[in-house]
């Protein structure tokens, strides 16, 4: 008689029912004779009749689990990057000698001089809020920069406000600062006599005046984009 050719697997196991054993997503209610993918039996578990599973998918599920709680634990901390305010004027005015009575917007900002004469110079007020730390005055960003280039900062008796002339203004009070500009990014400090100071604990308003330098001068800029700034922080 032909000897009965043995079977891949043992027929002991009807089903595989045990869903510990069970890959992610296979079917528990199939039922065949063949072990599902990436299982095999050891010759321990065709007595408990267990499978199990294959190194390489052992390695696959932790390492998705590894990745998954890498990602969670990501999305759970907080943003801690330390960030500055910036704070531009609220108020911004030029004022001109040849229109001793005139106020003029700034838009553009404008600080020129032509010949020794025919002065314009803008003033500005800032609103600081409280914050602590120390504050900083820069310059940047100017849209052109012709002459000298050169502007030097002052602060005034009080804060700048729309209708401000030649010869109605907060007095000019303190030389701050003198910037050498040249077009797009930070201005150069050639003097610094109080750039940085320590912030306000209220909301506190700063009064500033930028005037031209030597015989011939011109800088504009946009208030809004560039120019002055204070950084809190």
């Amino acid at each position: 008689m032909e000897e009965r050719k043995k079977d891949k697997y043992p027929r002991c196991i009807p089903r595989y029912q045990h869903s510990l054993h069970y890959p992610l997503g296979y079917p528990k209610s199939l039922s065949t004779t063949e072990p599902p993918p990436d299982f095999y039996i050891s010759p321990l578990s065709k007595h408990k009749k267990h499978f199990h599973l294959l190194p390489t998918m052992r390695f696959t599920l932790i390492a998705a689990i590894s990745i998954l709680s890498t990602l969670a634990s990501g999305l759970a901390l907080p943003d801690l990057t330390p960030r500055s305010l910036v704070i531009r004027p609220e108020i911004g005015v030029v004022i001109k000698e040849d229109f001793p009575t005139t106020s003029f917007p700034a838009a553009p900002a404008e600080v020129s001089r032509r010949n020794g004469a025919h002065n314009v110079k803008t003033l500005l007020c800032f609103v600081v809020p409280p914050c602590s730390g120390k504050c900083t005055i820069s310059f940047s960003d100017a849209l052109t920069a012709t002459g000298s280039r050169r502007l030097q900062l002052f602060s005034l008796g009080g804060c700048a406000a729309g209708g401000n002339t030649w010869i109605s203004k907060p007095y000019t009070d303190v030389h701050k600062a003198t910037f050498l500009v040249s077009g797009p990014g930070l201005a150069v400090v050639v003097e610094d006599f109080g750039l940085t100071f320590d912030c306000p604990v209220t909301t506190t308003k700063y009064g500033f005046e930028l005037q031209p330098v030597w015989d011939d001068d011109s800088v504009t800029w946009d208030i809004s984009k560039g120019g002055l700034i204070i950084t809190c922080g």
